[in-house]
């Protein structure tokens, strides 16, 4: 016996609110990050990925406070958005702040803009209170892109782990900016392509 024409547009409608269910559980696996301070030690894990940071997340604290982001984790940023590590300040120790990030080769992190495009956010940034008074940082085995400088160093001379197997590209601008940086930084394996600017 052939189909009917009801039953037909029946399991196209049951086909259609099964792909909407799976979408649904799609999105909603994402973490949403809202723009604020990390003051307490605080991990982003796999099982939580992706995770969609919606302004600028800043790390730092009296309690020297470090973010863990696992292997395999993919954070993506929305426009205007951005990471910052031990805040610039005088007050040294109260905006101390540490970023463990240590992808593998075979799964890297990955920084990456939410929209898709060059300059969606506004990259990460290690403070001077990133390697002030005990605070340190690991980089490694990253991906940063589509942000309008990717990577920047302000007065800082972490991650020092060094800073390994790190992959900086499509920027709008730079890929990675040192600024104020008076000691030798450990870079290892850097990767700078398909900038705007100037690598580094």
């Amino acid at each position: 016996m052939l189909p009917t024409h009801h039953s037909a547009h029946r399991r196209r409608t049951r086909l259609g609110a099964t792909l909407l269910v799976l979408l649904g559980l799609k999105a909603a696996q994402a973490t949403v990050v809202p723009a604020g301070i990390i003051a307490t030690s605080t991990t982003w894990s796999l099982a939580g990925s992706p995770y969609v940071v919606q302004g600028t997340v800043s790390v730092y604290g009296a309690a020297l406070p470090r973010l863990t982001i696992e292997a395999g984790v993919e954070v993506r940023f929305l426009a205007g958005a951005s990471l910052v590590v031990g805040s610039n300040s005088s007050n040294w120790n109260d905006y101390r702040g540490q970023l463990t990030a240590l992808g593998t080769a075979a799964q890297p992190i990955l920084f990456t803009a939410d929209n898709g495009l060059s300059g969606g956010w506004n990259g990460i940034t290690f403070g001077n209170n990133a390697d002030f008074n005990g605070a340190t940082s690991s980089f490694q085995h990253c991906v940063v892109e589509k942000a309008t400088v990717n990577l920047t160093l302000s007065n800082s001379t972490q991650p020092a782990a060094p800073f390994d197997h790190v992959e900086s590209r499509l920027a709008s601008q730079h890929g990675l900016v040192l600024d104020g940086v008076s000691t030798v930084v450990s870079l290892q394996d850097l990767a700078l392509h398909h900038n705007g600017g100037a690598g580094l």
